[in-house]
C-alpha cells in the first residue's frame, strides 16, 4: 500500500509531503531537507490499518467553511493499495470523518519526526 499526504499553508505556508511505501516512509522527497525511514511493522500495520478504513468510507464532499481560516492547512491525501485507490482533499476545518483527521495527524507527525 502506497500513502501520501501533500499539504500547503498553515502558519509557516510551507508545502511538505511525506510518502509511505510499505513502511518506508520519505519525508519532503526531492527537497533539500528530504530525509527517510523505515516504520516498525506495529506501526506500519496501524497506519496501513487506518488508510484502509479511509480508502473505503462513503462520504460527501467534506463542506468546508465559507471562510477558511488565514492559517488554514489545504491538504491532498492519496491512498493506493489493497484493490482501493482514493484521493481526498481537506482543509482545516472540514467536516470529514474522525478516521480521516486521525490518519491526518499521523502522517502529519512524520513530518517532524527525527530519523529512526
Amino acid at each position: 500500500m502506497k500513502i501520501e499526504l501533500q499539504q500547503r499553508g498553515g502558519f509557516e505556508g510551507r508545502e511538505r509531503r511525506v510518502v509511505l511505501d510499505d513502511g518506508a516512509v520519505r519525508v519532503d522527497p526531492g527537497s533539500p531537507d528530504e530525509r527517510s525511514f523505515q516504520l516498525d511493522t506495529e506501526r506500519w500495520g496501524a497506519m496501513r490499518d487506518l488508510a484502509g478504513r479511509v480508502a473505503v468510507t462513503d462520504q460527501a464532499a467534506p463542506a468546508t467553511p465559507a471562510l477558511p481560516p488565514s492559517d488554514a492547512m489545504e491538504m491532498k491525501l492519496a491512498i493506493d493499495g489493497a484493490g482501493e485507490s482514493r484521493t481526498l482533499h481537506v482543509t482545516s476545518g472540514d467536516n470529514s470523518p474522525p478516521e480521516v483527521w486521525e490518519l491526518l495527524g499521523r502522517l502529519q507527525s512524520l513530518l517532524w519526526s527525527e530519523l529512526e
